[in-house]
């Protein structure tokens, strides 16, 4: 489990590794808690107060989940079968004038990730799924087109994993991806102490 000791020792549990969340137990997300999940992504900071992020929601059994489930590719169908919602996540790329309007992906991900911490705050998880039928999806719910979808959420309750086993999981290490001085120069805070 490469460096996840480190981490462990001084990333705040919300922010740890999560146990496997691959596979979900069924559990419809009731709209309280769903409402949760929006409210904490709608209060993200946002450049100009711009709020360039957009979600569609469905709850496992209802249309909205349907059709975002059918337009995953099949891995991702497996994966989203039994989440308790299917959230598509979309970002302003243009703005009124037509003109494109830089930095909203970032600003979308600050949002998706205050809404995934929030659902694992009450006992919920989220898996990101990137592979699915964005024209589909946008001619389905009749997108404005200054509108690009972006991800698809699964939240639900992780189900216990038949397998026993967690999935081999690694990042890349801290020296690798924190530089200091110049590029490629680690980031240790052992040398700052």
């Amino acid at each position: 489990m490469n460096g996840l000791s480190v981490a462990i020792d001084v990333v705040h549990p919300l922010l740890a590794p999560a146990a496997n969340t691959q596979v979900f137990d069924g559990s419809v997300l009731p709209w309280t808690r769903l409402a949760g999940l929006l409210e904490a992504a709608r209060w993200t900071a946002s450049g100009w107060n711009r709020q360039p992020w957009r979600f569609l929601v469905g709850r496992n059994g209802d249309r909205t989940f349907q059709e975002l489930h059918r337009a995953l590719a099949p891995a991702n169908r497996t994966i989203a079968r039994d989440a308790g919602a299917l959230i598509l996540a979309l970002r302003q790329a243009r703005g009124v004038d037509g003109g494109p309007l830089v930095g909203t992906e970032y600003e979308l991900g600050l949002a998706v990730a205050r809404l995934s911490v929030q659902a694992r705050a009450t006992g919920w998880h989220t898996v990101q799924l990137g592979g699915f039928r964005r024209r589909a999806l946008v001619a389905e719910f009749e997108v404005p087109e200054q509108f690009e979808p972006f991800v698809v959420l699964a939240v639900g309750r992780a189900a216990d994993d038949p397998s026993g086993a967690p999935p081999p999981r690694s990042r890349l290490p801290l020296a690798e991806i924190a530089f200091t001085g110049r590029w490629g120069a680690p980031a240790d805070a052992r040398r700052a102490s």
